[in-house]
């Protein structure tokens, strides 16, 4: 991977695809990296330029000093886009965490946003503050690899790590190896995130996905968020699925991102 520095932060990212093409950027969860969009790369990487990073505090990037806000996390993105001379409005994909960053980011800088999609995420975790607290005691406690099991539980039905072991080993990985301040520093942005004034201000074009059996951010959830956006143009349901669609269900996940891709006009 290469990096960029930044005020406070060495962002690690990665290119891959035409260099002519679209940019579409992943932005990716709690607890995983870049790595967790591999198989839309695969998928993607023909028609598109896709731009993924580590947010901060995981993966090869830096930990910087926490905690964090998806403020921090929407100007590292735009941070590195003007780092690497991306003046062009690009798509953004977030999920989860990502998906906070996505909207964080369209609310500030809509004119660099050709569109949006939010898979999997939500613009507040009001009443979930007591698990998010639980699981920075227990990372100062045991570390990520602690609640590993706990999570993934939350993130894959249960026939999927029979079905995919090496990908389910694979996000566990990325789990056990994110740092654990980082991890704390991160989890405050989730705890805290307030993000539902700024969602009604989004008019770029935007589509929500969300998973049939996601007990993190029920597809309900979801919609409701969608209804608040006024740019919003699409909802869709996958499954069977938790809360990692894109890993669980990669075929239907990149058909119905790349039809949203490609069905909207072209920025230049």
């Amino acid at each position: 991977m290469d990096t960029v520095e930044l005020n406070d932060v060495r962002l690690a990212y990665r290119l891959d695809g035409p260099s002519d093409a679209p940019v579409v950027v992943f932005c990716n969860s709690l607890s995983t990296t870049h790595r967790s969009w591999d198989l839309q790369v695969d998928a993607l990487g023909d028609a598109f330029r896709i731009l993924r990073f580590d947010t901060r505090g995981h993966g090869e990037s830096s930990v910087p000093s926490g905690p964090y806000t998806t403020a921090d996390m929407a100007a590292d993105l735009k941070g590195l886009l003007d780092q690497l001379d991306i003046s062009r409005p690009v798509h953004v994909v977030g999920l989860s965490l990502g998906g906070m960053v996505a909207m964080d980011f369209a609310a500030r800088w809509p004119s660099r946003v050709a569109s949006l999609v939010l898979c999997a995420t939500a613009a507040s975790m009001a009443g979930a503050e007591a698990l998010w607290n639980r699981r920075i005691e227990a990372t100062r406690e045991g570390g990520t690899i602690s609640f590993a099991a706990e999570t993934l539980a939350r993130w894959f039905t249960d026939d999927f790590a029979t079905a995919q072991p090496d990908l389910y080993e694979q996000i566990r990985g990325q789990i056990a190896a994110t740092p654990d301040d980082g991890y704390i520093a991160a989890v405050a942005a989730v705890r805290d995130v307030s993000l539902a004034d700024a969602a009604r201000t989004i008019e770029v074009p935007t589509f929500l996905i969300a998973a049939d059996d996601d007990p993190a951010t029920p597809a309900a959830g979801v919609e409701e968020l969608g209804k608040s956006i006024p740019g919003a143009r699409g909802f869709r349901v996958i499954g069977p699925a938790r809360h990692l669609l894109n890993v669980e269900q990669p075929a239907a996940f990149n058909k119905a991102l790349r039809n949203w891709l490609t069905t909207l006009p072209t920025s230049e």
